[in-house]
Protein backbone atom coordinates (compact mmCIF):
# COMPACT_ATOMS: atom_id res chain seq x y z
CA UNK A 1 0.00 0.00 0.00
CA UNK A 2 1.52 3.49 -0.70
CA UNK A 3 2.22 5.80 1.76
CA UNK A 4 1.97 9.48 2.03
CA UNK A 5 3.15 12.00 4.07
CA UNK A 6 0.79 15.81 4.97
CA UNK A 7 2.77 18.45 6.24
CA UNK A 8 0.55 21.89 7.19
CA UNK A 9 1.74 24.47 9.29
CA UNK A 10 1.18 28.00 9.40
CA UNK A 11 -1.55 30.54 9.16
CA UNK A 12 -2.90 29.66 5.87
CA UNK A 13 -6.05 30.76 5.06
CA UNK A 14 -7.55 27.82 2.58
CA UNK A 15 -5.04 24.92 4.22
CA UNK A 16 -7.67 23.08 6.37
CA UNK A 17 -9.50 22.58 3.68
CA UNK A 18 -7.15 21.41 1.14
CA UNK A 19 -5.59 19.27 3.42
CA UNK A 20 -8.74 17.62 4.29
CA UNK A 21 -9.20 17.46 0.09
CA UNK A 22 -5.77 15.69 -0.47
CA UNK A 23 -5.91 13.40 2.31
CA UNK A 24 -8.92 12.28 1.46
CA UNK A 25 -8.37 11.32 -2.02
CA UNK A 26 -5.29 9.77 -1.30
CA UNK A 27 -7.32 7.61 1.31
CA UNK A 28 -9.98 6.92 -0.69
CA UNK A 29 -7.43 5.59 -3.82
CA UNK A 30 -6.07 3.24 -1.24
CA UNK A 31 -3.23 5.11 0.65
CA UNK A 32 -2.11 5.33 3.98
CA UNK A 33 -1.62 8.97 5.36
CA UNK A 34 0.18 10.10 7.77
CA UNK A 35 -0.85 13.55 8.80
CA UNK A 36 1.50 16.67 10.51
CA UNK A 37 -0.64 19.08 10.72
CA UNK A 38 -0.60 22.29 13.14
CA UNK A 39 1.63 21.40 16.41
CA UNK A 40 2.81 17.89 14.46
CA UNK A 41 4.21 19.54 11.84
CA UNK A 42 7.50 20.17 13.63
CA UNK A 43 10.92 18.51 13.53
CA UNK A 44 9.88 15.95 15.94
CA UNK A 45 6.52 14.93 13.90
CA UNK A 46 8.60 14.82 10.65
CA UNK A 47 11.57 12.52 12.10
CA UNK A 48 8.26 10.53 13.64
CA UNK A 49 6.36 9.95 10.29
CA UNK A 50 9.91 8.56 8.60
CA UNK A 51 10.73 6.51 11.58
CA UNK A 52 7.43 4.70 10.24
CA UNK A 53 8.54 3.50 6.40
CA UNK A 54 9.10 4.94 3.18
CA UNK A 55 6.52 7.09 1.99
CA UNK A 56 6.29 7.43 -1.80
CA UNK A 57 4.37 11.35 -1.52
CA UNK A 58 5.36 14.24 1.01
CA UNK A 59 2.95 16.86 0.91
CA UNK A 60 3.77 20.27 2.07
CA UNK A 61 1.62 23.34 2.93
CA UNK A 62 3.34 25.78 4.80
CA UNK A 63 5.44 29.03 4.07
CA UNK A 64 8.80 29.38 3.16
CA UNK A 65 11.48 31.68 2.81
CA UNK A 66 15.06 31.22 1.39
CA UNK A 67 16.21 30.17 4.63
CA UNK A 68 13.86 26.99 4.55
CA UNK A 69 10.24 25.87 4.90
CA UNK A 70 8.23 27.17 8.11
CA UNK A 71 7.40 24.29 10.53
CA UNK A 72 5.35 24.91 13.79
CA UNK A 73 8.88 24.67 15.90
CA UNK A 74 11.05 26.51 13.45
CA UNK A 75 12.69 26.70 10.05
CA UNK A 76 13.36 23.34 8.02
CA UNK A 77 16.51 24.25 6.18
CA UNK A 78 16.43 23.22 2.36
CA UNK A 79 19.18 20.61 2.82
CA UNK A 80 17.65 19.45 6.35
CA UNK A 81 14.47 18.92 4.25
CA UNK A 82 16.39 17.19 0.97
CA UNK A 83 17.78 14.75 3.96
CA UNK A 84 14.43 13.92 5.24
CA UNK A 85 13.06 13.14 1.51
CA UNK A 86 16.23 10.63 1.34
Amino acid sequence: MPRAVIVAAGDLDDLPAEVSTVANTLSSAGWTVRLCVGGDASLAGLLAAAGEGDAQLAWFGLHSSADGFALADGVLSPAQLGVWLR
